[in-house]
């Protein structure tokens, strides 16, 4: 179930993820992705345990609990969009307060206006931001239904065309956000020719193909390149150097190297009309064999 945000429990964030909204501990959030950490606990928390934020960033908003945060991004390609920014949700109170102080300048909501307590920034959400998103989350239901009926189309269509095997669904998940459809090529059905030729042909019949994520995340010149080895992160001398760019991660590797993405907002057609990627796909495919 998608889970109402009140807008009077709600502080957004541009250019960061600090910011607040209260939910239930009744509601789960799906199509979690990577968890990242929020860094050590700011007004007075303790600091014990380390704070997890789970990333919702692509699920706006969907359904399982990733930690003692949900982040949510409302950036420009999102399904829930303000053109940029972000929100964080939990039903802890004291992390509620920290994270609002980050966002907030520092400041506290019971002290001076005048008086700051930790190193923060000015990420507070505009009302003309806020109120788009407050029309987007009226519209958010029956896209999400759309988006929904078009992406079991294409499951059941693709399922039948050699080479193309479409994303499995955790069966925990009782909603999925659809931000991107995803779906495996095998180069071997398309006589051998790789998987920028295909989306590249898919984009010549009209479909807004793309290859994604060009490498797993721990190719990224920020971490292969221990460049997250700052203090600032909260790294110290005194730890061992990152060696992200050492990790076997063959899995992901191949996922990155397979994967063809469509955008969410293809899926807000017709469902009907996915028989026109289907299609596509297929004509494609003959193409390439009979060449």
């Amino acid at each position: 179930m998608i889970a109402p945000i009140r807008p009077a429990f709600v502080s957004a964030s541009f250019r960061s993820f600090f910011a607040v909204a209260s939910i239930s501990r009744s509601s789960r959030v799906s199509a979690g992705a990577e968890p990242g950490l929020v860094g050590s606990a700011p007004g007075g928390l303790s600091s014990s345990s380390t704070p997890v934020a789970g990333s919702s960033c692509s699920a706006s908003p969907a359904s399982s609990g990733t930690g003692s945060f949900g982040s949510w991004s409302f950036q420009a390609s999102k399904n829930l969009s303000a053109g940029e920014g972000g929100a964080l949700t939990t039903d802890d109170a004291a992390l509620a307060e920290a994270a609002w102080e980050l966002h907030n300048c520092g400041r506290r909501r019971d002290e001076p206006w005048y008086a700051h307590f930790e190193p923060g920034g000015n990420h507070r959400l505009t009302e003309w931001s806020a109120a788009v998103l407050a029309a987007g989350l009226r519209r958010l239901p029956a896209q999400i239904e759309r988006r929904t009926a078009c992406a079991a189309v294409l499951d059941t269509e693709l399922s039948t065309v050699d080479g193309i095997r479409p994303l499995g669904r955790d069966a925990r998940a009782d909603v999925h956000a659809h931000h991107l459809y995803l779906f495996r090529y095998d180069p071997a059905a398309f006589a051998g020719l790789d998987r920028e030729w295909f989306v590249a042909a898919l984009r010549h019949h009209g479909i807004p193909a793309a290859t994604g994520y060009p490498a797993p995340l721990d190719r990224q010149p920020l971490f292969a390149q221990a460049r997250f080895d700052r203090r600032a992160t909260g790294w110290t001398p005194a730890n061992p150097a990152t060696r992200y760019g050492a990790l076997p991660l063959p899995v992901c590797e191949r996922a990155c190297a397979e994967t063809v993405w469509l955008p969410h907002s293809l899926l807000l057609a017709e469902p009907a009309e996915m028989a026109d990627v289907v299609t596509a796909i297929r004509e494609v495919q003959h193409s390439a064999v009979a060449s």
